[in-house]
């Protein structure tokens, strides 16, 4: 079953199983981030990136994750934030029903990245913390001196508060994104809050 049709299966059964009124792709917020979202690939992992830093330097990613940190710092464009994030993998699905979580992130994921983010392309400093959700855009830019963290050029990203997600409702990884394998996939519970 190609990934796609896997996705549609899925769907269907949690609307059977939670009554789910509605769910969509995730859709971006402004025209701006339209743009970013149609060019970002998201079929390249932070595993892929350790694996080969040079080759992926050109392609603008889009990860989803959880922030672990964040600390000023000064950027070339002026004051800005930097953040530490946990990789999620997410489906960019939002699920609309009775649960209030709309982000059912897997609680796998491929290890930490961080990017640092003039003030212009980041979310106001009080709508930034840690253990909230967030969608980064970036490019690959090096390891970290850990040679496990990737540091991605920060292009934007955009967060969701802590009820807003949930990493306990289906476990899944990059078999199931990427191939539709069913065997890659778990429902953990049924979302009934």
């Amino acid at each position: 079953m190609n990934a796609p049709l896997a996705r549609l299966v899925l769907l269907a059964v949690t609307l059977l199983l939670t009554g789910c009124p509605s769910s969509r792709v995730y859709h971006p917020g402004d025209a701006n981030e339209q743009q970013i979202f149609s060019a970002a690939r998201r079929d390249i992992f932070p595993e892929d990136v350790r694996a080969n830093v040079l080759g992926y330097r050109a392609q603008m990613l889009l990860w989803s994750g959880i922030i672990r940190e964040v600390r000023p710092v000064e950027t070339v464009q002026g004051p800005g934030m930097e953040v530490l994030f946990e990789h999620h993998y997410w489906d960019f699905i939002e699920d609309y029903s009775i649960q209030k979580a709309r982000a059912f992130l897997s609680p796998r994921g491929e290890g930490r990245f961080q990017a640092a983010f003039p003030k212009q392309h980041a979310p106001p400093p009080e709508h930034v913390r840690v253990d909230d959700m967030a969608i980064v855009y970036g490019t690959p830019e090096r390891l970290d001196a850990d040679g496990r963290t990737v540091v991605l050029t920060g292009v934007r990203f955009k967060t969701f508060p802590k009820g807003l997600y949930a990493t306990d409702i289906w476990d899944y990884g990059r078999d199931f994104l990427l191939k539709g394998d069913r065997n890659d996939f778990r429902v953990l519970r049924v979302p009934l809050r």
